[in-house]
């Protein structure tokens, strides 16, 4: 009978895990030459503002210190979470301050229902807030990073096209 070390079965599965999550997460890391690799000892939001500025409109620092990053119109903001090892990445619509509580809540519930990846919330009566966490634990690659910030811009810009029959994004 043959078997396998169990040390040498573990590290090609994991080796195997490692391909396979790069290439879901990162499709165009693998098709697009060298990957830009950030070990979570050199994660920082400077770090990403040079990776991101090839693909964005804008990528700017702002006051608070927040990374912000517009592409298509859409106002995209990333903040470190140095403890936790996140990303946060987060966005903001107006709501028309004519539309009823009732209204904008429905809208919320709805986007949370219908749109996967983002979270979606109120935290005011007349702004939309949507946000998503990123894990950089054990590093993230360059790719990574902007597939997720398209993947968000693309539902965040979609909550207001396709689920807003009601027209309560914007303003009055």
């Amino acid at each position: 009978m043959i078997s396998a070390s169990p040390t040498r079965g573990t590290r090609a599965a994991l080796a195997l895990s490692v391909l396979v999550l790069l290439a879901a997460l990162a499709p165009a890391a693998l098709a697009d030459g060298p990957v830009v690799y950030f070990p979570e000892s050199e994660v920082s939001l400077e770090a990403f503002r040079g990776v991101l500025s090839e693909s964005a409109d804008e990528v700017v620092i702002d006051e608070d210190g927040d990374l912000k990053v517009v592409a298509e119109d859409v106002k995209i903001f990333l903040k470190l979470d140095a403890e936790k090892k996140l990303i946060f990445v987060y966005a903001a619509w107006h709501l028309k301050e004519s539309a009823m509580e009732i209204e904008k809540l429905t809208l919320v519930n709805r986007l949370n229902d219908q749109l996967l990846f983002v979270r979606f919330s109120m935290p005011n009566a007349n702004t939309l807030f949507a946000d998503y966490n990123i894990s950089y634990r054990g590093g993230i690659t360059g790719a990574q990073l902007e597939h997720t910030l398209e993947m968000f811009r693309a539902v965040f810009r979609g909550a207001a096209l396709t689920q807003d029959p009601g027209d309560i994004i914007g303003t009055d």
